[in-house]
């Protein structure tokens, strides 16, 4: 499952870098995390080359049950 969630999220992210868009807004983040700071458009330049790494930990404490319905085909949870 890690696994996947990880290929999941880089393919997505990778669209973004693509496309040169950023709606999860890292660039804010990074400007606050790194000590260096962008100016004017140098986040959006520099973006789509960015090499991005996760780390993904999924750690499931609860789950429920899973049910489909015969007759309506609703899944119910």
């Amino acid at each position: 499952m890690e696994d996947d969630i990880h290929k999941r999220t880089l393919d997505l992210i990778r669209a973004f870098q693509d496309k040169n868009i950023d709606p999860l807004q890292l660039g804010l983040l990074t400007k606050r995390a790194f000590s260096q700071t962008y100016q004017g458009n140098e986040w959006e330049e520099a973006w789509p080359q960015y090499n991005i790494n996760l780390k993904i930990d999924l750690n499931i404490k609860d789950y429920g049950t899973y049910q489909q319905r015969e007759t309506e085909g609703e899944e119910v949870f």
